[in-house]
């Protein structure tokens, strides 16, 4: 199914996509819905559509979606739960924390299957940028094209476009161009510790 170019600007229309059993592959880009949270896009819908195998031509694996479905566990917590709107809001809420068995989670207490907690899989980096450097922790199954438009608003750097980001490893130091914006960063290894610089053409 392709919503891309539309006028979707609710979470509710994208959830009754959970009402098609069948339903599997989703393209969905440029879309008000979305505008406000570029860099957490793909998390969200994955965590969302239970039946989510394919979004916007990119494979989610079942990794993927035991980041996102924790992830978005997580930041749930702050919410009030008894808010009778809640469970019209968010209807994947109960039947995650169930699968998880999980109550109250917060990133340090939440297990995944490696026994990692989820804050573990986060990835601790900095961004090197004209000078300054910033330290960011940013999910390693985040899309590279999601990833830039969050450097850009870290940074100041309003030429998304022209950017260009390079992975400086820490471990020897090797340098590696960052050039395609379909990946996420688990595809060229980024790990705890690197920098990535910002450059902008």
């Amino acid at each position: 199914m392709n919503l891309s170019d539309t006028g979707v600007s609710s979470w509710l229309s994208l959830d009754t996509l959970n009402n098609l059993p069948c339903f599997q592959d989703l393209k969905v880009r440029r879309v008000p819905l979305l505008d406000a949270v570029s860099d957490k896009a793909r998390i969200l819908l994955v965590a969302r559509i239970v039946n989510l195998t394919s979004l916007n031509g990119s494979s989610v694996t079942p990794r993927d979606r035991t980041d996102a479905e924790l992830y978005y566990v997580n930041q749930l917590c702050p919410l009030d739960l008894s808010n009778p709107e809640f469970e019209t809001m968010h209807p994947r809420y109960r039947p995650l924390i169930a699968s998880y068995g999980i109550a109250r989670p917060n990133p340090n207490s939440i297990r995944l299957n490696d026994g990692s907690t989820l804050k573990d899989r986060l990835i601790a980096v900095k961004l090197e940028y004209g000078g300054k450097n910033i330290e960011k922790r940013i999910p390693g199954t985040m899309m590279l094209r999601n990833f830039k438009s969050l450097v850009g608003k870290l940074v100041g750097c309003k030429n998304i476009v022209g950017m260009k980001l390079a992975l400086v490893c820490a471990r020897d130091e090797t340098v590696v161009d960052m050039d395609d914006d379909l990946r996420d960063l688990g595809f060229y290894g980024v790990e705890t510790g690197d920098t990535i610089r910002v450059i902008e053409l």
